[in-house]
């Protein structure tokens, strides 16, 4: 099936950056936890634009330097106004694997989560040709593990008590699907 736009959803459009500009717009959101927890390779803090600007700008230099990352602005169709991000990073291409990653900093677009990832989900399977996509989520997160099942991934794997987070360890679980399971679900056939 041939989409008319791989980049957009009803209400978000992937695209690029102005990290001069929008830096700043998601320091403001690492006040926020829900969307802090994207960042939790480290313990959660408030960032500054500058540490923003910088994560991003080595994000996008492992996007030209290799082919293993793939990481895009979220933004809403309505007015092109900066929402969040999709992240497409541990590609490996022998087995054409990834990892998906969804973060929506703007508090109004929460509720949006699921259609974030079928967008991310499209771009995997229909432009990077993956077989499989996963999604790991801490078990807190109650709003990520209702968003991975609503748009129809699998739970595959449960480590538990892998994660530490407000003064409790809790399960680290692994969504993931399959290309074939995708077209399934967009009606089409391998």
């Amino acid at each position: 099936m041939m989409l008319a736009n791989l980049f957009e959803s009803e209400n978000f459009r992937m695209g690029g950056f102005d990290l001069e500009k929008e830096a700043e717009i998601e320091a403001g959101w690492s006040y926020d936890l829900t969307y802090a927890r994207w960042y939790r390779d480290y313990p959660l803090r408030p960032l500054t634009a500058f540490e923003i600007k910088k994560r991003h700008e080595e994000w996008l230099k492992e996007m030209r330097d290799g082919n293993s990352v793939y990481h895009f602005s979220l933004r809403s169709r309505e007015d092109n106004r900066l929402v969040g991000f999709v992240r497409i990073s541990e590609v490996y291409w022998l087995h054409r694997l990834g990892t998906l990653h969804v973060a929506l900093g703007d508090p109004a677009r929460h509720g949006l989560l699921t259609e974030a990832i079928l967008l991310g989900l499209r771009y995997g399977f229909e432009e990077l040709n993956l077989h499989r996509l996963s999604i790991v989520a801490p078990g807190y997160d109650l709003r990520l593990l209702e968003a991975c099942e609503s748009a129809g991934l699998t739970l595959e794997v449960r480590q538990r008590r892998m994660t530490y987070f407000a003064n409790s360890f809790w399960d680290l679980l692994r969504y993931g699907m399959l290309c074939s399971e995708w077209r399934a679900m967009e009606g089409q056939h391998e």
